[in-house]
């Protein structure tokens, strides 16, 4: 059983690892990073941290392995998170409307 998904990166693209962890209504605690903060609502949705603070990673950990009302409450607003904004019908709903763009010139 995983009772928190940790991502520290210093630079991240698109972190698929954490929209897995939404999908899975796993809390998470990540450095708040280019990506990361793109993806994720801060405070409501994941747990940012500021990058290379081990201190600061510790202690958002702690935080949401002591409270698991504040744990499983971002699980599942990430999970919501997720499938409001990060749904295949919304992508392709997005990429079509790119391709009529495009052709409509």
């Amino acid at each position: 059983v995983l009772d928190v998904v940790v991502m520290p990166s210093v630079r991240e693209g698109f972190p698929f690892l954490l929209l897995e962890a939404m999908a899975s209504e796993k809390p998470v605690v990540a450095t708040a990073i280019d990506g990361i903060k793109e993806a994720v609502l801060p405070g409501e949705t994941a747990l940012l941290v500021p990058p290379r603070d081990p201190d600061a990673l510790a202690a958002g950990i702690l935080k949401v392995l002591e409270d698991p009302e504040f744990s499983r409450q971002l699980g599942k607003r990430g999970r919501q998170h997720l499938e409001k904004n990060f749904s295949l019908d919304r992508m392709l709903r997005e990429t079509q409307m790119v391709y009529e763009d495009v052709l409509q010139g």
